[in-house]
């Protein structure tokens, strides 16, 4: 009776055992080597021409339905067995376009017909992530972001923004569960920027993004998120020719609200 009792504790302790060590050698929770989302979008500009010896130049575009596409793809994620560190070194891209945008030329009362996109590349280092429920990012690219129109106005074209920036920054996201908020945080340098009205601007330019929001996963493969991005855009403007003004300064601001679904692998 006493040696059966011993023998079943061996074998109780050896199974625990085994399952101990199956547990520390499964490997860990792949990171993602794919996000695709796509989104409706909502967009608002605000700019702003400040003039020291005259009024200032505005123009407002509320509330502009869109669509988004943004990608991160990690490609050496995908082999088997994954790279140690570069398989944290990923491609990003991203796209967005506004529909049935027309601005009004108060000089002629004339409706012209609008465009607002913007595209984007880059790369992205996953610093952390994984199983760790904290994931934070570096990223690098270039964007391109167009607010033009089909038929420049004669007299005040001052709006116009065709903008390449050099997007510097980081991102976080912490997880609860199949529930996370993030945050995008950039930098943006200014490579090229399109004359406004009959200036070209010079001296200071820089801008900057952050954007926020909320993720929720289902079925692992599946997110469906909240965000809102901001833009803004300083740019210096020479003075006036004829006038002994001092420079102009403008303000370019962009507020893209969207709802999308992302696909996670």
């Amino acid at each position: 009776m006493r040696q059966n009792l011993v023998f079943r504790l061996l074998a109780v302790v050896a199974v625990l055992s085994m399952a101990r060590a199956a547990i520390a050698q499964s490997p860990s929770p792949r990171a993602p080597a794919v996000r695709l989302t796509v989104s409706p979008e909502w967009g608002y500009r605000v700019f702003r021409d400040f003039e020291p010896s005259s009024s200032d130049k505005r123009y407002n575009a509320p509330g502009i339905p869109g669509v988004g596409v943004r990608l991160e793809l990690y490609p050496l994620a995908l082999a088997s067995p994954a790279i140690a560190v570069a398989k944290d070194l990923g491609m990003t891209g991203g796209y967005s376009r506004a529909f049935g945008l027309t601005s009004r030329d108060i000089d002629t009362d004339s409706t012209i017909e609008t465009q607002w996109y913007q595209f984007a590349f880059g790369v992205r280092y996953r610093m952390l992530g994984g199983a760790s429920p904290f994931a934070l990012g570096l990223n690098l690219g270039i964007q391109r972001w167009v607010f033009d129109f089909e038929t420049v106005p004669s007299s005040r074209p001052v709006a116009i923004g065709r903008y390449t920036l050099l997007p510097v920054g980081a991102d976080v996201r912490y997880a609860w569960g199949s529930f996370s908020l993030f945050a995008d945080g950039r930098f943006l340098l200014p490579l090229t920027v399109s004359p406004l009205g009959n200036r070209e601007p010079s001296g200071a330019r820089l801008g900057g993004s952050l954007a926020l929001g909320a993720a929720l996963g289902f079925l692992r493969v599946l997110e469906v998120e909240l965000r809102a991005a901001y833009t803004v855009l300083y740019l210096s403007l020479p003075a006036v020719g004829g006038r002994p003004d001092k420079s102009g300064t403008v303000l370019d601001q962009y507020l893209v609200l969207s709802a999308g679904a992302t696909f996670v692998y």
